[in-house]
């Protein structure tokens, strides 16, 4: 047997001598790897993603540094570490267990968005650009924004964004999100006098089609 064959089936015996002895040769189908993955939320009301914990081990609700498209973030796990067989392209990964010093930039984070969310609202209205600010999330590097707003159409945002990168001295992007995302992200009660749904537990959205948007 390979070693990683090996290392996929030690916590599940006892004696690694009876493994050998006992079990078969196995092939992994091609294509597929064996990988530790832990699901990890980076907001309340966010999706919970996979991400590869390079065989580190985590708990529910440790908070965790990962890395993302746009760089690094701090999450937090949701579903503990467990080893999976996966096919397709690689996961993103966790780089390490946050930290005091996370924890403090986090904060620092917090009031920056507070700061940025006033600044860029006073632009879109000096502005009257046609645009709903949801929220603004930094970076954890604290280097990088991103303003999350709603619009019927198409939005020249472009002095906008050079007036907040000028003000705020960072890297800003601006993202154009639908109506349920920013009710996910902003919360709410709905009709039923509790807590919208897609703000505590859904996290995918079916598509609606025009004859449930009539009904």
């Amino acid at each position: 047997m390979s070693e990683e064959q090996l290392t996929f089936l030690k916590p599940h015996v006892v004696d690694e001598e009876v493994l050998l002895d006992d079990l078969p040769e196995f092939d992994f189908a091609e294509g597929y790897t064996l990988m530790d993955v832990v699901g990890i939320k980076l907001h309340a009301s966010g999706r919970v993603s996979q991400y590869d914990c390079q065989n580190m081990h985590f708990e529910q609700a440790d908070e965790v540094i990962v890395e993302t498209g746009r760089g690094l973030a701090l999450g937090e796990v949701v579903i503990p570490a467990t080893r999976r067989l996966r096919s397709g392209d690689k996961l993103p990964r966790v780089i390490r267990k946050a930290t005091q010093h996370d924890m403090r930039q986090r904060e620092r984070n917090r009031y920056k968005e507070t700061d940025a969310f006033q600044i860029c609202q006073e632009r879109i209205d000096r502005l009257r650009l046609p645009m709903k600010l949801i929220r603004v999330d930094y970076l954890h590097g604290g280097n990088k924004a991103v303003f999350y707003f709603s619009a019927e159409g198409r939005i020249d945002f472009r002095e906008l964004v050079r007036d907040l990168a000028r003000r705020l001295h960072i890297r800003v992007e601006m993202r154009q999100i639908g109506v349920r995302d920013a009710s996910r992200m902003l919360g709410g009660i709905g009709s039923c006098g509790l807590r919208l749904c897609c703000n505590r537990y859904i996290r995918e959205f079916a598509p609606v089609s025009i004859r449930m948007a009539k009904d």
